[in-house]
């Protein structure tokens, strides 16, 4: 029994119906999952800019250290607090980005924060202990008694 062609055109209208649909319902879930991951490569950017600027501001930090060390000029000292503010502020923006990211693994995340932590807890006391006001290091502009 052959189908005559009104009654095949709907059914093939239906098919290709369905055909479209499911053809847009993949190309939509398509595009979310583009955007979502076009997201976390600018967050994933954005950690790194900040862990730079923190590597970066540590590195001016020990320079400065290294510096005053070697001259007793105190007006390399002037860098560590203003770079320990901008690790500071670094660090702090690395806290609101890393806490955005849900499917973040947040044992490692844990683990690489508190290294960057005990470190900063390290350093900085340190350095301001070198860079305590009043202190006469050796070749320093200041005239012993």
């Amino acid at each position: 029994m052959s189908l005559t062609f009104e009654r095949k055109l709907p059914i093939v209208l239906t098919f290709v119906f369905f055909v479209l649909t499911t053809v847009g319902i993949l190309s939509y879930q398509s595009t979310l999952s583009i955007r979502e991951e076009l997201s976390r490569q600018k967050r994933t950017r954005d950690v790194l800019v900040a862990l730079d600027d923190v590597l970066t501001n540590n590195i001016d930090i020990d320079t400065a250290v290294m510096r005053f060390t070697i001259t007793g000029n105190d007006t390399y000292l002037a860098m560590v607090s203003r770079e320990q503010r901008a690790i500071s502020e670094s660090m702090t923006e690395l806290d609101a980005l890393t806490a955005a990211d849900q499917q973040q693994d947040f044992a490692q995340h844990i683990r690489v924060h508190e290294i960057f932590r005990v470190y900063l807890r390290l350093l900085l006391p340190q350095v301001s202990t070198i860079a305590a006001p009043g202190v006469r290091h050796r070749g320093s502009s200041q005239s012993r008694p």
